[in-house]
């Protein structure tokens, strides 16, 4: 153990001791890097997903949820901890 910290300790110290960076050679990586998924030797993941329609809201709920947010109103006391149990778990909500 003693020995695994000084050597760390030393290559910590000795800036000789660590590798010289080339800016040039990590920039010609990064544009190497995606060459295979070009070349189609690689193949990437994809999913399908299907939209969901959005939520059908009247005129009144759009005003009232405005206000709300606009600090103009504040939900009632029945309405507020259902408000947070839907920002803390939405997905228990969806339809």
């Amino acid at each position: 153990m003693e020995r695994s910290h000084a050597k760390a300790t030393s290559a910590l110290l000795n800036p000789a001791a660590k590798k010289k960076r080339s800016p040039f050679s990590e920039l010609t990586e990064g544009f190497d890097a995606p060459k295979p998924e070009r070349d189609g030797k690689i193949g990437l993941r994809s999913h399908r997903i299907q939209a969901k329609a959005p939520p059908q809201v009247t005129a009144n709920e759009l005003r009232t949820l405005e206000n709300w947010e606009q600090g103009r109103s504040n939900p009632n006391t029945q309405a507020a901890p259902v408000i947070k149990r839907v920002e803390c778990f939405p997905e228990a909500y969806e339809t």
